[in-house]
């Protein structure tokens, strides 16, 4: 694989170098450093050969170091801006570089976010990024032992022998939680109790958040509208949260091929809901989390403090 990734054709594009970086830690000699350098290095030259290319970019926003010389993920952000400005994600991932104390900066990028009509984390991006450029990566002969061993290493669990293609996909997987945005200044802010103006900001973006396909956002979206909805509205948004929540730990610990693809492909909310209703899971009626907290939220009671 060293070889394909340093050949001229994959070194003449931008993706191709990307895939690079996104190889590199696997590919690493021990010394972390060294590997997030080149990882580093590799986002800002794709950055240059493909200063419009939104793949790219939220790439190096998302996984390049605050602390980095070589790329800037502020720079990245500032090009979503003007790539993607209907994009609530962009704004919130601006908003989070703000400092702790500038509240007036982070409200501006909230506020942006509120207006934005789609919420979209490019969930997947990376794993479709390196199985499309694998599709010139030449596949070895597999004995039965090795195929079990990738099964395994997948989490795919027992099944039929891999073909390239499911090699290539198993190779890709486990990507995209490293491109997941930050969610901690988001969720400070709208924690209850608020002031009117960003309680109403909030719900526009948590409502945008909450139509998203990506697990992880909506429950975070889903999860603080049961604190900042109206009387009216509130049992409705404890109700999705809860379905959100089960479905959620509904997700198989093994997932197949075909499940593993459509997260990628759909987004890890979407593709286990369509996998829970293909194979006729329903969620019962009376059923709750254990997380006291998430009980909590659904129930409409006072959040318990953790721990």
């Amino acid at each position: 694989m060293a070889e394909w990734l340093a050949s001229p054709s994959m070194q003449s594009t931008a993706h191709g170098v990307l895939t690079t970086a996104l190889f590199a830690p696997a590919l690493g000699n021990g010394n972390t450093d060294a590997v997030q350098r080149q990882v580093d290095a590799a986002l800002a030259l794709a950055a240059e050969m493909a200063p419009d290319d939104v793949e790219i970019a939220w790439l190096e926003a998302t996984r390049c170091p605050a602390e980095a010389t070589a790329c800037d993920a502020g720079g990245a952000i500032e090009r979503l801006q003007r790539l993607e400005p209907d994009n609530a994600a962009v704004w919130l991932l601006a908003g989070d570089r703000t400092g702790r104390g500038d509240e007036a900066a982070f409200d501006r990028y909230l506020r942006r976010a509120a207006q934005a009509s789609t919420y979209d984390t490019h969930f997947g991006v990376a794993e479709r990024m390196l199985e499309a450029q694998m599709a010139t990566l030449p596949l070895p002969a597999r004995s039965r032992e090795v195929d079990a061993y990738l099964r395994a290493r997948a989490g795919f669990g027992p099944g039929p022998r891999l073909d390239d293609r499911e090699v290539r996909l198993m190779l890709a997987a486990g990507q995209s939680w490293i491109d997941m945005p930050p969610f901690a200044r988001l969720h400070d802010a709208c924690r209850m109790p608020q002031p009117p103006g960003r309680i109403a900001t909030c719900r526009s973006v948590l409502t945008r958040m909450a139509d998203g396909n990506s697990a992880f956002p909506r429950m975070i979206a889903t999860g603080l509208m049961t604190e900042l909805a109206d009387g009216t509205a509130r049992p409705a948004w404890a109700e999705r949260y809860r379905v959100t929540l089960w479905t959620v730990m509904g997700s198989p610990p093994t997932p197949g091929p075909e499940l593993q693809r459509a997260l990628f492909e759909r987004g890890d909310y979407l593709a286990v809901e369509e996998w829970l209703r293909a194979n006729g899971r329903r969620m019962p009626p009376d059923w709750l989390p254990k997380d006291p907290q998430q009980r909590d939220r659904i129930l409409g009671q006072p959040v318990r403090p953790p721990g």
